[in-house]
């Protein structure tokens, strides 16, 4: 089955746009970038080897993202938790392909501002120290990228199979309450007939 493309555009834009419309979330992401600045120069590697690269930040940043990666995809289902509008999810006309793939692609979004950002960051301080090769250095941050959107698709892979006993748990009272109340408006009216048939034979 196709995937409806106005789908994934509503999800993802409300997604990215509820992430930045909180502070917590420029809170991880200038936390990130300063604990990538930091992995790639505070080592006294960096200043040993007497090169502007990222040698250093190449073996801490997967640890820094074991973090920040989780924090995006849990926060993606935690909005909706807190907004009360996680079974808004089970009514409109999406499959959950749909919006799982919807909520990837903002979190792709999300992850690629922060790693923009800590690009950015890390090339002006290589630059006021010396000249770091360019090619090295955006291939470095393809590798980041490419390792962040294996990681994304775990965790939001992980978070939905945690979150979907909430849903199913959710969506249950709703369909009780549903039946249940079309069984009572039955039992209302059945004795109004038969009270309705009761005066006619006693007339």
């Amino acid at each position: 089955m196709a995937m409806k493309w106005h789908v994934l555009d509503a999800v993802f834009k409300r997604n990215f746009v509820a992430y930045f419309s909180n502070p917590t979330g420029y809170v991880f992401i200038c936390v990130f970038v300063l604990l990538g600045s930091l992995a790639a120069f505070w080592p006294p590697e960096f200043f040993n080897s007497n090169l502007a690269n990222l040698d250093q930040l190449n073996r801490y940043l997967p640890y820094i993202m074991l973090v920040f990666i989780p924090a995006i995809t849990m926060s993606v289902w935690a909005e909706e938790r807190r907004q009360g509008t996680d079974e808004l999810l089970l009514t409109i006309p999406a499959t959950d392909q749909e919006v799982v793939f919807g909520k990837y692609l903002a979190a792709v979004g999300i992850f690629t501002v922060a790693l923009m950002f800590s690009m950015v960051c890390n090339l002006i301080i290589l630059l006021r120290w010396g000249t770091p090769d360019a090619g090295l250095f955006f291939t470095n941050y393809l590798g980041y990228w490419f390792v962040g959107l294996a990681m994304l698709a775990i965790g939001m892979v992980a978070s939905f199979l945690t979150s979907q006993p909430d849903r199913r748990i959710c969506a249950r009272p709703a369909a009780q309450r549903s039946a249940g109340g079309g069984r009572s408006s039955g039992h209302r009216d059945e004795p109004v007939v038969g009270g309705n048939s009761a005066v006619v034979e006693h007339g």
